[in-house]
């Protein structure tokens, strides 16, 4: 589950959002939560247990976040503030996949992606401004092992590309763009990641790095699935241009590699 507030992304690798951690005080909460265990589950992989609920009800379970309808308008509070669709210059969306959701009569199922998107009118992020560079975020994923650029042959410093790259600014999946790029070269510009199409455009992703995940993902393999996606929309990544404020997932996952999943 992707949870996006004014660019910046909800990190559900959380104590405060781990079952072992919050089941005690509301039991409910096996019913939608996160587990800490990296072995069996990915930084944003929900888990539903023993009984299905609507999306709705999950988000009221996770603490410190709300939701409710409100003459028709989604209204999310997070952390102790209040976002309301229906005022003016907030925008709230909710996907499963690519298509709009009503969390209330939506109910969780298996492997579905959601994406909550919130957008007001105060957008703020700290990041390094030395560099004059358009910024956008990258999520990489590979049966649920997130990539982390923040790793020393991901910064510009030793990939030499200046088209796209990642600085040393704690922020890990934080790229900067500078100049005109596909996100085909982007993707081929990071080292042990190669992206291609079949002849028919399918993904093929040839990823050089932990060992028992090195391998090539072809998205015509039945064995393979692979989404590029800029938030909630499909994207060919020898045509779309990364641009500012971009959240970009990459998601791979084969049964040709070891599950990282419950």
């Amino acid at each position: 589950m992707f949870f996006e507030i004014n660019g910046e992304l909800v990190d559900f690798d959380r104590s405060k959002y781990y079952l072992d951690n919050i089941e005690e005080k509301n039991p409910e909460t096996v019913y939608f939560h996160f587990h800490e265990d990296e072995d069996a589950h990915g930084p944003n992989e929900w888990s539903n247990e023993k009984k299905i609920i609507t999306l709705a009800r999950g988000l009221n379970l996770l603490p410190e976040i709300s939701y409710e309808k409100s003459n028709g308008n989604h209204v999310i509070g997070y952390e102790g503030a209040t976002y309301h669709g229906g005022n003016e210059g907030t925008s709230i969306s909710m996907y499963e996949g690519t298509g709009q959701i009503d969390p209330t009569a939506h109910q969780v199922a298996h492997n579905e992606n959601y994406y909550v998107k919130i957008t007001t009118q105060d957008s703020k992020r700290d990041v390094d401004s030395s560099h004059d560079a358009e910024l956008g975020t990258l999520l990489f994923d590979i049966n649920n092992i997130r990539l982390d650029f923040s790793q020393p042959k991901f910064l510009e410093d030793n990939t030499g590309a200046a088209s796209f790259h990642f600085h040393e600014d704690q922020h890990p999946f934080l790229w900067y763009r500078e100049g005109e790029v596909t996100l085909q070269a982007a993707l081929n510009s990071l080292p042990g990641i190669t992206y291609r199409q079949t002849s028919g455009g399918s993904h093929i992703i040839e990823y050089d790095g932990k060992e028992s995940y090195s391998m090539t993902y072809d998205e015509t393999n039945e064995e393979d699935e692979l989404v590029i996606r800029q938030r909630t929309t499909d994207i060919d990544p020898t045509t779309y241009s990364p641009e500012s404020g971009d959240i970009i997932w990459v998601y791979v996952h084969s049964q040709r590699a070891p599950e990282n999943e419950h």
